[in-house]
């Protein structure tokens, strides 16, 4: 008996903001339905039977016949289709000013007129994890004329000069670093992804900011890093309860950042630090 190619919906997939990302979970759902890898690039005419493993995995590029040919697999509806096309066109260009023009298009969509989107220069900052480490460690350099390299250094996982070569323009371009003299200097200003933001921009950075923390698990020592987890039952009133206070720890913390002292000069030996707050249901709401 054959398989249905169902709308592939469940999650949105306006909840997505990379589309490799979208296209494999929307594959693992008709897996969970029955199909192989194999059935899916037979069936959607991608050619060779790997050629989408290969594609999820980074090691080919997906092309818009190849696109074009899994949207009608997949039985998306008109603006589903239209912003799939636009997500590939955002993610396949390098230019700020294209991709911000196919930002704006894609906030055009009447399903993302109801979701709360930042807007383009926040989009550039949260589009890499990159970006934010460059802007910590920017003031820091000795020296304009070698922040690359010196930056380059410190990196960890180590990052190519080219990367941190556009990262640094693109601060620049921001207005979150500047020129003093032979020197960068930070704009004085907290940036963090607001409570509750449903943005398929904030998505794809927390997507790269957990990846890292899974990453430090084996790449970086006990002692220099901190992950706790714990799995509990909570009644409606005991979840906002514990929200609550995280949001007045997160208040604290940002305050913290916003008041500290010039660490660019510091005698003492500083580290670039992710610290972040989750929180999410195993279960379904009742």
């Amino acid at each position: 008996m054959k398989k249905l190619a169902h709308q592939a919906t469940s999650p949105s997939i306006f909840d997505s903001s990379d589309l490799l990302l979208l296209l494999e979970e929307q594959c693992k759902l008709q897996i969970s339905r029955g199909y192989s890898w194999r059935q899916i690039s037979r069936e959607a005419d991608l050619g060779a039977p790997n050629l989408l493993q290969l594609v999820l995995a980074g090691k080919r590029k997906l092309h818009e016949r190849h696109l074009e040919n899994l949207i009608r697999f997949f039985k998306w509806n008109k603006e589903e289709a239209e912003f799939v096309r636009l997500l590939y066109r955002l993610q396949d260009s390098t230019e700020t000013s294209v991709r911000n023009q196919v930002y704006q298009q894609i906030l055009g969509l009447g399903t993302m007129k109801r979701i709360q989107i930042l807007n383009p220069d926040q989009y550039e900052y949260f589009s890499d994890w990159l970006h934010p480490v460059v802007r910590e460690l920017a003031p820091q350099a000795p020296s304009r004329k070698n922040a690359v390299g010196w930056i380059a250094e410190r990196l960890m996982p180590t990052q190519s000069p080219d990367s941190i070569r556009r990262s640094l323009n693109l601060l620049e371009r921001l207005g979150l670093v500047f020129p003093l003299l032979d020197r960068y200097k930070q704009k004085d200003s907290v940036i963090s992804t607001p409570s509750q933001a449903h943005s398929i921009l904030v998505g794809n950075f927390h997507r790269q900011v957990l990846a890292k923390a899974s990453e430090s698990i084996s790449a970086v020592p006990r002692e220099r890093r901190d992950l706790r987890t714990i799995c509990m039952s909570l009644t409606k009133s005991q979840q906002k309860n514990l929200r609550e206070r995280m949001d007045a720890f997160w208040a604290e913390t940002l305050q913290i950042c916003e008041t500290h002292s010039s660490v660019a000069d510091s005698k003492e030996p500083v580290d670039v630090c992710q610290f972040s707050m989750q929180y999410f249901p195993f279960t379904k709401a009742t």
